[in-house]
Parts: C-alpha cells; structure tokens; sequence
C-alpha cells in the first residue's frame, strides 16, 4: 500500500513544484472552536482550532526543509528571533533578556523594558507583502509562484455541534495549524529590528521585547517615545494591530541600589502605555527587581491547588497513574526556566521545594512527616535543585560541544 501511495503524492508533489501551483483540495480547512473560559455565548471565549488534510502537511513538510535550509545557509533570519527555531528555546529568550537588563544595571544605566502585545499577528499577515519579503530574500520566480498559490485561494469552514458552516475565502494570515506557517510569520516580521538601530530586541514568534538604556532618565524618555514612532510605523506598514491596552513597560531597578526611583511618561500614536511592576513573558512573570518573588508566588498558588486535585483522586488511581499526573500538571512548573529565577538568591525557592516534597508524599500516600529522599528515588523524579543544576550541566555541555563544532 505505502509503494503505491508514495508514488501518486510523489507524482502530486512533483509535478506541484513544476508549475509553482498547490492543489485547492489541499487548502481547505475545518475550524473548530474549542471553548476556553468565560461566557460561552461571546464567540471571542473559543479558540478556533484549525484542522488541514494530512497530506498537504507531507507537501508543507518538503517546502519547510528546503526553505529552512536556504534561509540557515544564507543566515537570513534575524539573531533576535528565538521563536521556532532549533537550538533556539523559550529559556535562550528569556536568558537572553535577564542578560540584557543585568547588564545594563550593572553599568548603572536606567534601564526600561517595553512588552509589546500583537493583536491575531498570525491571522492578520498580508499576502503580497509576505511575497514581496520573500523575494527580497531570494524566494523568487517558480518558487515564489508556488507560495503565492499556497496562500491564495484558501478555504475554511467551521464545524461546531456536528455541522458544518459554507466555506468561506481566507484573505490574509498564514496557515493555523500548518507546517509553513511559523517560519512564514518569522520571515514576515524578521526585519523588526532593522527599524532602529537603539534599543535591545528579544523576539519570540509574536512575544516581542525591546529593551532601552541610558544615564540620564530624561533622555531615556525621549529616546524611548522617539523609537516608538518608529516600531508604531513599521507595525502600521506590515498591517499588523498593536494592542496598546495589553502593551507595558517595566523600569528595571538593582534592589540593593540608593538610586531614587524614575518616573517615565511613555507612549505610542498619543497613547500612554501602561507602567506595572510585574509582566509575564514567555510563561514567566517578571518584576521590575529580578527578584521572580512574584513568579514564585503565581507557581505556588498552582502547585498547591493541583495538589489537592492528586489528593482526592488519590484513593482511586494506582501510584503509576498519580505519577503520571505529576509529571503532566506539575513537572514543568518545577522545571521551566529554573536556571533563571531558581537561584540562591530567590529566597522563595525553599518554599517551592517544600510544596515539592509535599506533593510527592502525596502521590505515594506517604506521611506526612515521611523523608522524601526515599520517596524521591522511588518516583525517578529530581529536586528542584537538583533540577536545576542538571540544566546548568546539561546547557554548558552544550555550548561546549557547539563552539568546539564551530572551531
């Protein structure tokens, strides 16, 4: 069955490529909103999710490779950009950040950071200028041909309760659910940070971080607002929605410094950004004193409520099961971007591995003053310390085995 199949979308694939043209039946879409929280009759409470036929993910897949290759040999996309990319990672981003506004306290700089919120960035891309970008960067002729078609042309329909709506034609965004579409939205906002040559860029996707610094708060101020206008025109030419409600900025301070705190007038097309103490960003909740107390806090609350969920199905589930629920809800909070905010100096972080040490007696009916050390072997599970000095391990071996491959 697979020999005869792989030569028909062979066959399919090929002759696609000859004449720069997907096939329609491989642009069609069935959308499904799944509900999220809130009022169930405001549609905006549903994420719409987008399901596409298996085989234009195998035809997508052939594009990616290519593409990806090209782009990576020519080193097209930009240094700032961590979002799908391989050897590139939520954690890169974020270390990237801490590294970024550490430095700047260091040097004594007023440092302010700026959490730029996208509204439906993937949905609202306009296609001729992707295709214009992808020319730009070497994607012409045949090729760029056949990414036109891919985007032209499509339709999608919502199923909801078992039936199915008209399709209807989709005029901008990329793909949901596609293979394409991430690395498409990467080449389509790569040259953000060309828009000025200032501030620090931290890009994840559509997670967008800019980064200002400078001696005196009053220039700093004029700076800021100057690049502003210019980040605001470069969203306002690509047709991409800035939400400037959801927009914010931190004034970064070194806690063990005298220095009086600064107040800053910020703002973009006449609207003042929102000044807070404490933002999330890529899943992890800074404050303006590096301090992660507030992330700490957040993590905790959530710990302790998925604990008393694994206690009162704890009668009805054998110790595998419970320990499948612990690696699934609770693992990653115990882990993600614990070499950052997990250091010694976050006094928090006992309080943390003490919720640790309660939820493993939890999930193997211990007692409540049992050791964990026992308990902690017998579920194959680390320490947050110990975790986290894995990762520090584990992230210098690989910047090791990365420069002696470049060497």
């Amino acid at each position: 069955m697979i020999p005869h199949i792989s030569k028909v979308l062979t066959h399919i694939f090929n002759a696609s490529f000859t004449h720069g043209v997907v096939p329609s039946l491989l642009k069609q879409a069935n959308v499904t909103p799944i509900f999220k929280a809130g009022d169930k009759h405001d549609f905006t409470n549903y994420r719409p999710i987008s399901i596409l036929p298996s085989i234009s993910k195998l035809l997508e897949k052939v594009v990616y490779i290519r593409i990806f290759n090209f782009i990576s040999y020519n080193n097209i996309l930009t240094h700032h950009q961590f979002g799908f990319r391989p050897k590139r990672s939520t954690f890169m981003a974020i270390n990237e950040l801490y590294c970024n506004i550490t430095s700047s306290l260091d040097k004594k700089l007023h440092t302010v950071g700026i959490f730029l919120d996208l509204s439906k960035a993937f949905d609202t891309i306009n296609h001729n200028i992707l295709l214009d970008k992808l020319s730009n960067y070497g994607i012409r002729g045949l090729a760029n041909d056949w990414f036109r078609s891919y985007l032209c042309g499509r339709q999608q329909r919502v199923l909801f309760n078992n039936m199915l709506s008209s399709p209807q034609l989709v005029s901008c965004g990329v793909p949901q659910g596609s293979i394409l579409g991430p690395l498409l939205f990467l080449l389509y906002i790569n040259d953000l940070p060309s828009c000025t040559t200032i501030p620090h860029f931290v890009l994840f996707a559509d997670d967008t971080n800019i980064l200002f610094s400078h001696q005196d708060p009053n220039t700093l101020e004029t700076i800021v607002n100057n690049e502003l206008k210019y980040i605001s025109n470069w969203f306002k030419l690509n047709k991409l929605s800035l939400n400037i409600k959801k927009t914010n900025y931190i004034i970064f301070k070194n806690k063990y410094s005298n220095k009086p705190t600064i107040n800053l007038n910020i703002n973009i097309d006449n609207v003042t950004i929102q000044q807070v103490e404490t933002t999330k960003f890529l899943g992890l909740l800074i404050d303006s004193n590096l301090s992660w107390h507030s992330h700490t806090q957040h993590i905790s609350k959530i710990i302790s409520r998925l604990n008393g969920v694994i206690r009162r199905v704890r009668p009805y589930l054998p110790l595998e099961t419970l320990h499948s629920l612990y690696n699934s809800l609770m693992l990653p909070y115990f882990s993600y971007g614990t070499m950052i905010w997990a250091d010694p100096n976050n006094s928090n972080i006992d309080s943390i591995f003490l919720l640790q040490k309660r939820v493993i007696r939890t999930c193997t009916n211990s007692l409540w003053l049992d050791h964990t050390d026992p308990l902690f072997v017998k579920l194959h599970t680390l320490k947050i310390y110990d975790n986290t000095n894995y990762n520090s391990r584990l992230s210098c071996f690989s910047s090791t085995t990365t420069f002696y491959k470049q060497t």
